[in-house]
């Protein structure tokens, strides 16, 4: 059985204690799925606290103002597969969640706000872009002829991919699934480093 039908459909529940909730389903990978999430700005008493919260809370203050109309801020939030050995998986993650964490600070990198366990499963807090995957902006025809756009982004990419190196990561999996985009197929933004390794030479 795929592993991807092995994770839970959590659409329209509440995680981290009820601080985010998951309003949509936006896709999917074979360890992982992914969901918009709009931050509540509550939390329930009941529940244990997040040991990580205030990151991804404090990271998004700028982003609020004193006004109540204001819209609650948006992320994307990836589940991870329920791991077989919790000791060795969570360090396998933790790994990953530092490499991607120390690369985070690029523009073109999607930025990892914060992760946490709950059901079991991994959670991470990252930017939610609009359009999704470049993937779909390619298959949407966004750079159909369209060498303007085309140029920058790949510029912008192999900015991105150049200063992971400089950082000591290399990401090893980069693909069109693996770049997210906005709406017009701007920004394009690194993401996933599942695969990442902080070895520049591999047997």
């Amino acid at each position: 059985m795929p592993v991807i039908k092995r994770l839970p459909e959590i659409t329209g529940d509440y995680v981290d204690a009820g601080a985010l909730y998951l309003e949509k389903f936006i896709g999917a990978e074979p360890y992982a799925k992914l969901y918009k999430a709009v931050e509540t700005g509550e939390v329930d008493p009941d529940s244990e606290p997040s040991s990580r919260r205030s990151s991804w809370s404090s990271a998004a203050s700028s982003s609020f103002s004193s006004s109540s109309s204001v819209v609650n801020k948006v992320w994307a939030v990836k589940i991870l597969r329920k791991p077989k050995s919790y000791e060795e998986d969570l360090a396998i993650y933790e790994r990953e969640f530092a490499m991607h964490s120390r690369v985070s600070s690029h523009p073109n990198v999607v930025s990892l706000h914060g992760h946490f366990v709950e059901r079991g499963y991994f959670f991470l807090v990252i930017d939610f872009q609009a359009m999704g995957t470049l993937v779909h902006a390619i298959r949407s025809g966004v750079y159909q002829r369209n060498s303007a756009l085309i140029k920058p982004t790949f510029g912008q990419l192999t900015d991105a991919v150049l200063f992971c190196h400089k950082q000591g990561v290399y990401h090893r999996n980069i693909k069109p699934s693996h770049v997210l985009v906005d709406y017009w197929g701007c920004n394009p933004c690194l993401t996933d480093f599942g695969m990442a390794t902080t070895e520049d030479i591999n047997e």
